[in-house]
C-alpha cells in the first residue's frame, strides 16, 4: 500500500484496467465511490509500470475534483481502490 497527498472530502475511489479496442489503446477508469458518482478514463501511460499507472490516474482525478489529502492506494487484482486518510481541508 503507498500513501499519496492531495485533497479531498474523505470518500474512496476505485480505478479500473479498460483493455485495448481496435480504437483505443489500454485505459484506467476512475470512479468514486460514493452517492455523488463521479467519473474520469484515462489512458495507460506505457512508460508507466502497473502501479504507477494507477496512482498516477487517481492522482489526476483527485485534482480534478479538488479533492486534497493524503490517501492510502492499494492495488487488486482488477485496479485499485484509494481511501482518504487525511483531509487537507
Amino acid at each position: 500500500m503507498k500513501t499519496i497527498t492531495t485533497n479531498t472530502h474523505h470518500t474512496a475511489l476505485e480505478a479500473k484496467f479498460i483493455g485495448a479496442t481496435n480504437t483505443k489503446g489500454d485505459r484506467i477508469k476512475v470512479k468514486t465511490l460514493c452517492s455523488d458518482s463521479r467519473s474520469k478514463t484515462y489512458n495507460w501511460c506505457y512508460d508507466l509500470n502497473q502501479d504507477e499507472n494507477y496512482e498516477a490516474a487517481v492522482l489526476l482525478f483527485t485534482h480534478e475534483l479538488e479533492w486534497f489529502g493524503e490517501w492510502s492506494v492499494s492495488i487488486t487484482n482488477t485496479g485499485c481502490i484509494a481511501i482518504c486518510t487525511n483531509r487537507s481541508n
